[in-house]
């Protein structure tokens, strides 16, 4: 069995208030260079969390590399369907799940190799 690691990142409007714009979890499990297994969760950007399964396809038995995880970014946010609230805009949102995807598979993977 590879190395297994998890990231939690949330982009918090207040920190007082615990009002989340974006939730994102996510958890590898590598083999050597490889991503033997990976979950994606977004929270915030739907009506209820779930896991981007699309994005977590596009690594699982690949290397993670810059551009596939880019793509898995990308396509995590194409799987989000966050509305205008006061929490935040939707393009915003759909923005943050990008850089935050990008930024939990790539802090998993480190820490997990």
């Amino acid at each position: 069995m590879g190395s297994l690691f998890w990231v939690i990142q949330q982009q918090l409007l207040l920190i007082v208030l615990g009002v989340i714009i974006v939730g994102v979890a996510v958890v590898v499990q590598m083999d050597g260079q490889v991503v033997e297994d990976i979950r994606i969760a977004l929270g915030a950007v739907g009506p209820t969390p779930f896991r981007a399964e699309e994005a977590e396809g596009i690594l699982k038995g690949q290397e993670a590399d810059e551009e596939r995880i880019q793509k898995a970014a990308e396509k995590a946010s194409d799987e989000s369907f966050p509305i205008d609230d006061l929490r935040g805009q939707k393009d915003y949102r759909k923005e943050m799940v990008v850089t935050l995807v990008k930024q939990g598979i790539e802090g998993a993977v480190s820490r997990a190799g």
